[in-house]
């Protein structure tokens, strides 16, 4: 079953479509090994603190943006984020816990 994008807001007004899937982690595993080895131990080993679950958020935006080769930077992407824990952690149940349509 397919998933639907889920849009997460940063600072500059945007919303940017962020998903994972099985399909696309393992796009994401051949692209950008480093990146999925941070996600993997954060999914396996649980997060050590709040800019844990934005990179999940993070690689979200990656997967989502698999065939994009012009996306924002963990960093700049951190940076643009907004202090809104409440929808920090609502965006990582959608992208880990996804609703079945």
């Amino acid at each position: 079953m397919e998933t639907t994008p889920y849009l997460f807001q940063l600072n500059d007004q945007e919303s940017y479509p962020v998903k994972i899937t099985f399909s696309k982690l393992s796009t994401l595993r051949k692209k950008n090994k480093s990146a999925y080895e941070k996600y993997n131990k954060i999914i396996l080993n649980g997060a050590q603190d709040i800019f844990d679950f934005l990179y999940i958020i993070y690689i979200g935006y990656l997967c989502a943006n698999d065939d994009n080769d012009n996306v924002l930077s963990s960093e700049a992407f951190i940076e643009r984020a907004e202090y809104d824990i409440a929808n920090i952690m609502e965006t990582v149940k959608e992208l880990t816990q996804p609703k079945k349509k």
